[in-house]
């Protein structure tokens, strides 16, 4: 059945699920393996500034190469975000990180001015640091489902108060792709258009990105309004490509300040978003998700920094999702129904 599937693909369908797109050139997402980072700067002054438009905060970071040397440079470090930004919710907010290209010209760093560091949220607090490999894992299982998608790269990260020196904490956390990169590698260029209906993306990578924040249990996503989600445009020729991010919020990860989200989420009420009119679409899509299962599944297996609690847990979710994928019965019944109009 899956065979026939993959059969009824357009032509072109490999350039529409991103085989062919560029590969990128950018070393810092040439590989998988965890790096070791060292920060050091204020942590007072950067952990206290929580303003919108906060402050930019002097810093160097600091790694092993993989000759086993070090590498260091100034960098300067803002808080961002919405939500995990607000001290009530997080001690630990995310982080941009900026450097000058010409500083970081030769290190794993080349070609990197600015890039989002997503963080522990609450220190000293074993929970949030299983969340953020989980995180990790749902960027990874999108990038083996499709390149048009965010590339990420875990780390191990030690904060020292460059005031007095000390080691303040160590933490999981993972370095984002900058959105330039993902769209230049994809052929294109991310564009800003809010209020655009899904009909006039591509619906193939729409139905793509419906499927894929429906295995993870997320609603909280939206393409009208540009909500956890960046479209890139590869010229007119072209629709264009949805691509998503931010998924903390997910019911996969079920972080515990999800309880303050909408009562929708709260209710533990899952919807497909997806197109009712594009129901071939949706097969192709299925096909194509069923041909990459074994990949997501041994993502999770060969992840050496998931618990196994957090790995029966995202296995079991994976059971689920393609058990219902593999039913044409129930995916009439639970995604076709519940499709936008």
């Amino acid at each position: 059945m899956v065979l026939l599937f993959i059969l009824v693909f357009p032509v072109g369908s490999q350039e529409i699920f991103g085989e062919r797109f560029h590969p990128g050139n950018r070393p810092l997402f040439a590989s998988d393996d965890m790096i070791e980072l060292d920060i050091r700067c204020d942590l007072h002054e950067l952990l206290n500034d929580r303003e919108e438009e906060g402050g930019r905060h002097p810093g160097m970071l600091r790694y092993n190469t993989s000759s086993g040397d070090c590498d260091s440079f100034p960098v300067v470090l803002e808080t961002r975000g919405h939500f995990r930004r607000k001290p009530e919710n997080c001690d630990f907010p995310p982080l941009m990180i900026r450097m000058e290209k010409e500083e970081v010209a030769g290190t794993l760093f080349t070609g990197q001015d600015r890039l989002k560091l997503v963080t522990h949220c609450r220190t000293h607090q074993e929970l949030f640091e299983s969340l953020v490999i989980k995180e990790y894992l749902i960027y990874r299982w999108y990038n083996a489902l499709t390149p048009c998608s965010y590339r990420v790269r875990l780390a191990r990260i030690r904060y020292f108060d460059r005031q007095g020196g000390e080691l303040y904490t160590e933490n999981n956390g993972f370095i984002l792709e900058r959105t330039r990169d993902m769209a230049a590698r994809l052929g294109g260029e991310p564009v800003d258009f809010a209020g655009i209906h899904p009909l006039r993306l591509s619906h193939q990578h729409y139905t793509l990105l419906a499927l894929f924040e429906y295995l993870i249990v997320n609603n909280d996503w939206a393409v009208e309004v540009l909500h956890n989600v960046k479209l890139v445009s590869r010229g007119a020729d072209y629709p264009l490509i949805p691509v998503g991010y931010d998924f903390d919020w997910s019911g996969l990860i079920d972080a515990p300040y999800r309880e303050n989200s909408s009562q929708e989420m709260e209710a533990g009420e899952l919807m497909y978003k997806g197109l009712c009119g594009e129901k071939d679409v949706l097969w192709q899509v299925i096909g194509h998700c069923l041909d990459r299962k074994e990949e997501l599944y041994r993502l999770v297996e060969q992840c050496g920094h998931i618990s196994p609690e957090d790995a029966v847990q995202m296995t079991e979710r994976l059971d689920e999702f393609f058990t219902l994928l593999s039913s044409r019965r129930q995916v009439r019944r639970i995604l076709i129904r519940s499709c936008l109009e």
